[in-house]
């Protein structure tokens, strides 16, 4: 459950560079995924094979950055029996970790939230790139049955009180199979 996070390059390639304003709302609808949300920027999707304790699981990921933010929804497919034989509490945790760890960034804030009663956490975490940029990585993860859904940005230090931005993280929708 550990690595099943968004990998730290596709954060790095935000340019942390020059400020960007956005239009609101534009839904973007994954039928397989079985969930939208409202977008200030175009997603594409990518795909990769990443390594976990419940083994090898295919990660779906649709990404979009404009200057200096990048937007982000994940979900991933774990075997049932092993959500079934894990507490929730438990493979949160182990994504939190890996999530500050893939951007060898520093947990600056958690909080336990829900989503249609599914737990999960909002978490706030700074970092570095390689080149010596400061970034913020603000995101929501959630634990539906054996899906787990991740919804993030990517922002200048410090710069996570744009509207667009939250009204990206706060839209996510499950749709009905």
């Amino acid at each position: 459950m550990k690595r099943v996070v968004v990998p730290a390059g596709l954060f790095l390639l935000v340019l942390l560079a020059s400020s960007t304003s956005f239009a609101l709302g534009r839904e973007f609808v994954s039928e397989a995924g079985r969930f939208s949300v409202v977008t200030p920027l175009t997603l594409n999707e990518t795909s990769q094979t990443v390594d976990t304790k419940a083994g090898k699981i295919l990660l779906y990921l649709f990404g979009g950055e404009q200057g200096d933010i990048a937007c982000f929804v994940a979900y991933a497919d774990y075997p049932e029996t092993y959500v079934q034989s894990n507490d929730p509490e438990t493979l949160l945790d182990g994504g939190r970790d890996g999530a500050v760890r893939n951007v060898k960034g520093t947990l600056v804030k958690e909080i336990k939230i829900k989503l249609d009663g599914y737990p999960g956490r909002e978490l706030l975490v700074n970092g570095t790139t390689a080149d010596g940029k400061d970034f913020t990585v603000k995101q929501r993860m959630f634990l539906v049955k054996n899906r787990l859904y991740q919804v993030i940005t990517v922002t200048p230090k410090g710069d996570t009180s744009r509207p667009e931005l939250d009204e990206f993280l706060n839209s996510l929708k499950l749709l009905s199979k």
